[in-house]
């Protein structure tokens, strides 16, 4: 179980058991889950991605867009992507050495919508 897995497992407790989620307490989640996000989850999916795409010759930006229970989506481009820089958040990532040579690696994550701040099973409830 991965500490993502645990902190979803454990807002999901709280919530069977009844337990109101104050507002810091979901900014707490929020903030966690995209650390967690940053520092478990985007290291792995590079590891993942890097042998494969390095095949490929020429630039390109791939956007991978993620909504739970739906078709994972990627969009590539050979041009620039401009994004709203205060709503994206950057991750430099390092990538192994390949013949010789160290490279680095930035993997954009942009978020998809402000209604939706945390999973749709952490609901904030209205009082």
């Amino acid at each position: 179980m991965t500490n993502l897995d645990k902190l979803y497992n454990s807002i999901e407790n709280l919530k069977e058991l009844g337990l109101p989620l104050n507002k810091e307490t979901l900014e707490a989640v929020n903030t966690l889950e995209e650390d967690l996000i940053k520092n478990e989850i985007i290291p792995r999916l590079a590891d993942n991605i890097e042998p494969i795409i390095t095949k490929i010759k020429r630039p390109i930006v791939l956007v991978v867009d993620y909504i739970p229970n739906e078709d994972l989506s990627v969009r590539l481009t050979r041009k620039k992507v401009i994004t709203d820089e205060v709503e994206t958040k950057q991750y430099p990532l390092s990538i192994k050495e390949h013949s010789g040579r160290k490279t680095d690696r930035k993997i954009l994550s942009s978020p998809k919508s402000r209604k939706q701040v945390f999973p749709s099973y952490i609901q904030m409830e209205q009082k």
